[in-house]
């Protein structure tokens, strides 16, 4: 699904938070990570997203502020997904988000066939 200009790039302010739809809206134009665990990636996941569980994100931290697009960043609920935002933003990587509500708004909201657990 393409979605023309870069619909990420209208995420302004101090906005820390993007809905599930606005994640749907421009996922060709940024890099979705999941910051859960290897256990919980294995019930339930939304690709394409790259995965980098919460506990090793600060080892990652320097290739995912050097991209060039967007992030967003999903958890299950999104309490980590803040956390790992808040860590790429002091970093200097300002153009990242927490998806509100994590995979499982995810799957109430945009693609129920994903399990909720």
């Amino acid at each position: 699904m393409s979605s023309g200009p870069n619909r990420a790039a209208a995420w302004t302010g101090d906005r820390w938070e993007v809905s599930p739809d606005d994640v749907r809206s421009a996922l060709d134009d940024l890099v979705l990570v999941d910051c859960r665990t290897d256990q919980e990636r294995g019930i339930a996941c939304i690709e394409p997203s790259r995965h980098v569980p919460l506990d090793a994100f600060l080892d990652s931290m320097e290739d995912l502020v050097n991209t060039d697009r967007p992030i967003v960043v999903y958890c299950h609920h999104g309490q980590r997904s803040m956390m790992a935002t808040n860590a790429l933003r002091s970093a200097g990587k300002a153009d990242a988000w927490s998806m509100h509500g994590g995979i499982d708004r995810w799957s109430c909201e945009i693609a129920p066939e994903i399990p909720r657990y």
